[in-house]
């Protein structure tokens, strides 16, 4: 592919699991992981806004507690496994399992509690998102926009595309994003994209 097809800001360079989340209080995701296990001792939440980093922190701190135990995650704000899944593999729930819920918000009341029946009576561990505090959970994290953080994100991205970190007009095309979205990063990287796609269909003309 070459450079000047490449835009920085796709999906595949910004999903969950492609970029790794930073603390704004300098602290690193391994410590969370300690924290679940031994303050919140394995059930807690990890609360945010839309677009603050929740799946992307969930994405890494799945992979380093695949390191260690059985994990069973769900993401259901993105339909990548249903809550159907649930049912089919709760037998795997062993105590030494996490299960993990993205858009736990999304069950109905129902599922919600048979969830935590669930996992209670196999005595395995629960870490779910949210965007408020949910009743049962202490939180683990909250997570929110920190601007110097999130413009270093964008200057790695950019490390793909070098040609656009030297428009004059990047940095309009980024405050601009950043006002219309000022509590979602995720909108404001689509927004980038479009920008970047923008400038290659004008230099294709």
């Amino acid at each position: 592919m070459k450079a000047e097809s490449i835009n920085p800001f796709s999906t595949k360079f910004v999903q969950p699991g492609a970029i790794f989340y930073e603390r704004s209080d300098g602290g690193s995701v391994e410590q969370l992981v300690q924290d679940f296990d031994q303050r919140y001792q394995g059930w807690a939440s990890i609360i945010g806004p839309h677009g603050s980093g929740k799946s992307t922190l969930f994405a890494n701190l799945k992979t380093i507690f695949d390191k260690s135990r059985p994990v069973f995650s769900y993401r259901l704000s993105t339909q990548e496994r249903s809550s159907a899944a649930m049912n089919t593999e709760r037998k795997g729930w062993t105590p030494e399992a996490l299960v993990m819920v993205d858009g736990y918000e999304q069950l109905s009341t129902w599922s919600a509690w048979r969830l935590r029946r669930w996992v209670r009576r196999r005595r395995a561990s629960l870490l779910i998102t949210g965007h408020q505090p949910i009743r049962g959970f202490d939180v683990l994290w909250r997570t929110s926009i920190d601007e110097e953080i999130s413009r270093q994100l964008r200057n790695r991205l950019l490390a793909l595309r070098p040609d656009l970190f030297v428009r004059e007009d990047l940095e309009t095309a980024w405050e601009q994003s950043r006002s219309k979205y000022p509590t979602d990063l995720r909108e404001t990287l689509f927004a980038m994209y479009d920008w970047a796609e923008g400038i290659r269909v004008a230099q294709s003309k």
